[in-house]
């Protein structure tokens, strides 16, 4: 299992080198109650002098014995934050949706500006291939 646990650790610093040019960055989750889990930052305001348009992405990838594959996405802008909630399962959607006034009552001191529900297909490892593979590339160099 510590092995396992550090074999993990190791591909998501590998993940981050790949990353570190576009100003995204990759936390693993190794939580025990997670099967997997990374959380994606992206900053896009860092060359804004005075941080009037200065906006943070974050996703949260999880995946999770009983809701599966899910994400979390948020955007913080200076008046505050969005969420979006994606899931592969329109019942589990429904399920994280009944618990919408907890999120909101128990959430940072950024007001809530909008949060939103949408059903699509997930897979976390493969969303994490997304970003490490520009378009156009492949994993496997077929060039000689």
């Amino acid at each position: 299992n510590t092995s396992r646990l550090l074999s993990t650790i190791e591909l998501y610093q590998l993940a981050q080198l790949q990353l570190d040019k576009d100003n995204v960055y990759i936390f693993p989750l190794p939580i025990p109650f997670l099967e997997k889990g990374y959380l994606l930052v992206e900053d896009h305001g860092n060359n804004d002098p005075d941080k009037q348009n200065h906006e943070e992405r974050f996703s949260l990838h999880l995946t999770l014995e009983g809701l599966g594959n899910l994400r979390i996405d948020i955007l913080k802008v200076p008046e505050g934050i969005y969420l979006r909630f994606l899931s592969d399962s329109r019942e589990k959607l429904g399920f994280i949706e009944s618990f919408k006034d907890d999120l909101l009552v128990h959430s940072v001191d950024s007001p809530i500006l909008g949060i939103s529900f949408s059903q699509e297909p997930l897979d976390t490892a493969a969303d994490l291939l997304k970003k490490l593979i520009p378009k156009g590339e492949s994993l496997v160099n077929t060039k000689v």
